[in-house]
């Protein structure tokens, strides 16, 4: 049983043609991609897709194709958070009700009072669906889910739908999205050093 549902009514129309370039050119732009490492640079909420079309919402397997490029994502940004040792959250949200909204993040201390660090909930998921997929994804890190399910309100249609959205993050790529573990790397000043969060960023702003 596949983990999350397809949503065949928000694929496009029409023959898709060149798929493996798109594949390549997506995974080039991946690796090609510098971030910035001014310790005077931030971001607030960035995020990027790699399923601009919603095509993934077809199949599980074509869904999977662009999860593997969410995850290489997600590696530079690990890669790129141990080298400049500073405070910042990165984790991947996948939108049940469409695979284009499918994003990683990364989050920094930012002049525009968006909290940091964001917090998603107060304990991980054990149980997500998403569990033997990440760890086939990212087989080198520790991993921790979240889901955040709330109402979407359809303004253009009148309507509201229900919406859910699972976090999936590591614990030593940055500062956990969980309070509860937050909360332990404050009083661990071990912790902090590693994760580059100093105590005081673990409480909510």
């Amino acid at each position: 049983m596949q983990p999350l549902p397809n949503n065949p009514q928000l694929v496009p129309r029409g023959r898709w043609r060149g798929a493996r370039r798109q594949f390549r050119n997506l995974q080039r732009r991946i690796e090609a991609h510098r971030f910035e490492t001014d310790p005077a640079a931030w971001w607030d909420l960035w995020h990027t897709h790699v399923d601009w079309r919603g095509r993934g919402n077809g199949s599980w397997s074509c869904r999977l194709d662009y999860l593997h490029l969410l995850a290489a994502w997600y590696a530079k940004i690990s890669a790129w958070g141990a080298a400049t040792k500073r405070p910042f959250q990165s984790w991947i949200a996948l939108h049940e009700e469409d695979a284009g909204q499918d994003a990683v993040y990364l989050h920094t201390p930012n002049p525009h009072g968006t909290p940091f660090p964001w917090i998603a909930c107060t304990l991980p998921d054990p149980d997500s669906p998403l569990r033997a997929t990440f760890e086939r994804l990212l087989p080198d890190l520790e991993l921790r889910f979240a889901r955040r399910t709330g109402a979407v309100v359809d303004e253009i249609e009148g309507t509201t739908h229900a919406s859910c959205i699972h976090l999936i993050w590591s614990p030593s790529v940055g500062a956990s999205l969980a309070a509860s573990e937050l909360a332990s790397e404050a009083s661990s000043p071990e912790s902090s050093a590693r994760d580059g969060v100093h105590p005081s960023a673990a409480r909510r702003t």
